[in-house]
């Protein structure tokens, strides 16, 4: 039995939990990798991604594996990639094609209307993927396998999941080799869970549609024993010698007492730079200063807005005001780099929040830097639910969101002029971070976003930030440069050659 998994642009560590349970019992996994340079959810330049195009190849690639299970893990920004690689694969070869993944779990009747999609695992994966695998060997019928979602005789099957994984150092260690032989780059910076689940439940995040797969889940987080994840890393650095570690959680600081347990060991152990995900509800001055004891160099900090009345109500986040003063003030004070997420673009945003977002930070600054992302509704999520409630969003757009999400991060939503207010108001904040401070305050009083080009991108103005500021590259910007090399100088030579 062979499966074959076929991805774009990152690592998934999904993918290698799958491979590595399926080859627990015996499965033969390979993967094909579309690195889709200039064409990400995050950079894109058409020009240069048609020059650089490696998707062309992927189905013949594909093909010539001979795979018995084709399958795909999918987020909403390349559902479409995903949707159209599946469909060119598929008349290539005969095997079936599987979707999973956050988009497929939140909408899998609408993923299987594509006639390329035969199967669809709703949550966790593990155990339908593996049971999958094995009844298709044995020439059974899956139709009624846990998680699966299928069609038969023209009607749609969904049934029920089995439990959540509940002791996740059962699980075998992640399968990295997957990835790291079509892109050994990858390899000097280690990317690993410690935890499944978050304590949040915040309304954007897919995290709130868990309570409708799962019944009694809510809030639910499974915690990996310090001793696994240690165990995991100290094999991981003797065979690949990576040089940083990035702890993908959702929220990695919800357990203090596991967490000080896990710094501590892992400053004796381990003993390289790492980076994490923390709420600013946690970031007390006793926790940073475990994390930068412990070799912690960057910190994302989720606080997506600078009302508090806007995260209860709108986001469902219910860190108080002093609580995030007091977390960015911890983080100067023991100089542990942040990267801070707002989100703009909410309902009911006033006209001056974006202003109002620019002092704040002037008046409580970073020791990093704060991002600035534009609201995108995502099917299946709390918030999204609520907005067609409240009229926001209506039931046709809602079911667009299924059959076609967002495919880039911070898309501008509106009219075109609103669009442009946005843009112009994004640049200002970007640049308020480079300027000193009492020229910030000038240039917010001046309302200075209205002399800026609404033409200039952004994104394209932060990804050439990080290009000069080497020292404040995480681990996924790095890797994200070192693709662009790895996989762009071989297409552009035999450009050059052709």
């Amino acid at each position: 039995m062979r499966v074959v998994f076929v991805h774009s642009t990152f690592e998934s560590l999904g993918l290698e939990y799958l491979s590595a349970s399926l080859r627990a019992h015996g499965v033969e996994t390979r993967l094909v990798f579309d690195p889709r340079l200039f064409d990400d959810p995050f950079l894109r330049v058409p020009a240069l991604a048609r020059a650089l195009d490696h998707g062309q190849a992927l189905p013949g690639r594909v093909a010539e594996l001979s795979p018995d299970l084709v399958c795909f893990s999918v987020a909403a920004a390349d559902y479409r990639w995903a949707r159209d690689m599946a469909r060119r694969i598929k008349s290539l070869v005969s095997a079936p094609v599987v979707f999973g993944g956050v988009h497929p779990s939140a909408a899998p009747a609408a993923v299987l209307e594509n006639p390329q999609v035969d199967h669809v695992i709703v949550g966790e994966g593990e155990g339908a993927l593996v049971e999958l695998a094995g009844t298709l060997q044995n020439g059974g019928d899956p139709t009624g396998i846990p998680n699966l979602c299928t069609r038969a005789e023209g009607e749609l099957i969904r049934n029920p999941p089995r439990p959540l994984v509940a002791d996740l150092d059962r699980l075998p260690f992640p399968d990295k080799a997957l990835f790291y032989r079509e892109a050994p780059y990858m390899a000097r910076h280690y990317t690993l869970l410690t935890r499944r689940g978050c304590a949040a439940r915040c309304a954007y995040c897919h995290n709130s549609m868990w309570p409708t797969l799962y019944p009694g889940t809510a809030g639910r987080v499974r915690l990996r024993g310090v001793d696994n994840v240690l165990e995991e890393l100290s094999r991981a650095l003797v065979r690949h010698r990576f040089t940083r570690v990035r702890i993908n959680d959702d929220l990695f600081s919800h357990d203090p007492e596991w967490l000080v347990d896990f710094c501590r060991r892992y400053r004796r152990e381990i003993r390289r730079p790492f980076m994490c995900s923390c709420s600013p509800a946690h970031l007390t001055d006793g926790v940073v200063a475990e994390l930068k004891a412990a070799g912690c160099f960057q910190v994302c900090v989720g606080v997506q807005s600078i009302r508090e009345d806007v995260r209860r109500e709108v986001f469902c986040r219910f860190t108080p005001q002093e609580q995030v003063v007091s977390a960015l003030a911890a983080l100067r004070k023991h100089r542990l780099r942040a990267t801070v997420d707002n989100i703009l673009g909410y309902p009911g945003e006033g006209a001056d929040d974006a202003a109002d977002l620019g002092r704040f930070y002037l008046d409580n600054p970073v020791y990093g830097r704060y991002a600035v992302f534009w609201l995108i509704h995502f099917a299946g999520t709390a918030l999204t639910e609520q907005a067609v409630a409240d009229g926001v969003l209506t039931q046709e757009q809602a079911a667009l969101l299924e059959h076609a999400p967002a495919e880039v991060a911070n898309t501008l939503i509106g009219e075109a002029g609103t669009r442009d207010e946005r843009r112009r108001r994004h640049l200002l904040l970007l640049l308020l971070q480079l300027l000193p401070a009492p020229v910030g305050r000038l240039l917010l009083r001046a309302e200075a976003h209205r002399w800026l080009p609404a033409a200039l991108d952004p994104g394209l103005l932060e990804a050439a930030w990080t290009v000069f500021t080497r020292d404040r590259l995480d681990p996924v910007r790095r890797r994200y440069y070192r693709k662009l090399l790895h996989f762009g100088l071989p297409r552009l030579a035999r450009i050059r050659g052709g």
